[in-house]
């Protein structure tokens, strides 16, 4: 699925509400490769939204900044191949 297709999901409300009720459902207990796809997710959804910090963005999944660094690095290659920008001190996604 195109980044741009993604992005525009992301910003349907029934879909917004559907990843932060999954994000939000997070749980020490889970293992670690849901609690990383969560993660991403919700990482994809700020960005959708506008610029982020990645002190932000860890504060909100409750992980370290270094953590945070690894998942958007993730992001911005195979498979996802999201077009991220780090400008004045945010991530943010890049525009058409």
């Amino acid at each position: 699925m195109a980044t741009n297709t993604v992005v525009a999901l992301l910003r349907v409300p029934p879909v917004g509400r559907l990843v932060s009720d999954l994000c939000l459902s997070w749980s020490p207990k889970m293992p670690e490769s849901l609690n990383r796809s969560l993660r991403l997710l919700w990482i994809i959804w700020r960005l959708a939204d506008g610029p982020v910090t990645t002190r932000q963005l860890a504060q909100e999944c409750g992980v370290t900044m270094r953590c945070v660094q690894r998942d958007i690095l993730a992001l911005q290659g195979e498979p996802f191949w999201m077009p991220l920008v780090y400008e004045e001190g945010q991530w943010r996604l890049m525009e058409r």
